[in-house]
């Protein structure tokens, strides 16, 4: 088969013709040779008017290797998994070949009163089938009062936090948050003198190696690409840090 090309010029009615002919020809080249996404890190964007964030970091490295991340509130970044990836059929498939066992996060609180203050111990704990008495750090709590006022503390690296909080202010609600937990907001009693409250575990907190991780490639851009993971949408920006 051959195109005569004077004919083709000669003849703009044919020509036409003959792009429609040509042009699935093109569309099945396009097609078969996919855009790759260029290894380095991608950071999802989460927009920046948001106090509070959660975000997914992936790190595309040579040989087909990854690590994921997962981050919160700045309170810091925690990895979640590495493995495996490849990409087929418009799809990008993350086999993690090592994870993070999944847990709970445990606040326990013993309450005293000393004159008129009230103050607040606490203790925050990792709960898993495996161990449960493991501390963890960088743990925000803080405590709204009826006054209008709040406290907020951090747990530092032996797990504990102290908060001092005048009586007459009337606590009314704790919020906990930590990176790879979502947060929980709950009330409390202005008097009480222990209790525990457990944070479950946000999407990534609980890979676990073995698993497949699928999303829909929907983009690749020169310095971003953007991924659909089951019903949402997830922009991630390249960055050079």
């Amino acid at each position: 088969m051959y195109f005569n090309f004077n004919h083709w010029n000669r003849n703009p009615d044919r020509r036409i013709y003959q792009y429609f002919l040509l042009a699935p020809l093109f569309c099945f080249i396009a097609c078969s040779f996919e855009r790759r996404i260029p290894l380095g890190i991608y950071e999802e964007f989460v927009g920046f008017d948001m106090a509070l964030f959660e975000s997914e970091e992936l790190l595309f490295k040579e040989n087909g290797r990854f690590e994921y991340f997962f981050h919160s509130d700045d309170l810091g970044s925690s990895r979640y998994g590495s493995g495996i990836y490849f990409e087929k059929n418009h799809k990008l498939y993350l086999e993690f070949k090592e994870g993070k066992l999944p847990v709970s996060l445990a606040i326990k609180n013993n309450q005293k009163v000393v004159g008129d203050t009230l103050v607040y111990g606490f203790k925050t704990i990792y709960l898993s089938k495996h161990n449960d008495s493991i501390c963890i750090s960088a743990v925000n709590i803080t405590v709204y009062c009826k006054n209008g006022s709040l406290h907020q503390t951090i747990s530092d690296d032996s797990g504990s936090a102290t908060l001092k909080i005048p009586a007459k202010a009337l606590p009314i609600k704790l919020r906990v948050e930590h990176a790879g937990f979502n947060a929980l907001r709950e009330d409390i009693e202005p008097i009480s003198t222990k209790y525990k409250i457990i944070l479950n575990p946000a999407y990534g907190a609980t890979i676990q190696a073995g698993s497949t991780m699928e999303f829909d490639i929907l983009k690749i851009g020169s310095n971003h690409i953007k991924l659909k993971r089951d019903r949402k949408k997830i922009k991630f920006v390249r960055s050079y840090k």
